[in-house]
């Protein structure tokens, strides 16, 4: 059982707050998927402006960070929305690009190009 709020999300008895706004929490096979709003302008020197899905357990624990969109070059391409599409996780990245999640690790894989 999860709520979120601004950039707090709430998993039991546990909070985790977060640097950047949560845009959407999406859980899946007891996974608990949080997209992460990015702005355009880095927060923290350690944060990834591309890696904006985080991955926790039920009990809060972090699994993972998503790999990075690897299409569009260079430019900063954070995703910006995440959904269940049939029975597979789909990210979706601000470029035009959908891939395919991997729960387990956070890896991903092209879905396809652009639709335009």
């Amino acid at each position: 059982m999860f709520s979120y709020c601004e950039r707090r999300l709430n998993l039991g008895d546990m909070q985790i707050d977060f640097l950047s706004p949560i845009k959407d929490v999406l859980e899946v096979d007891s996974i608990v998927l949080v997209l992460l709003r990015r702005v355009g302008v880095k927060i923290d020197a350690e944060e990834s402006m591309n890696s904006n899905i985080q991955a926790y357990s039920q009990q809060g624990d972090k699994l993972w960070d998503i790999q990075e969109s690897t299409s569009g070059g260079n430019k900063d391409k954070p995703y910006t929305a995440i959904y269940i599409d049939s029975e597979d996780v789909v990210a979706y990245c601000g470029l035009g690009f959908e891939y395919l999640l991997n729960l387990k690790t956070g890896s991903v894989r092209p879905r396809g190009g652009r639709p335009w």
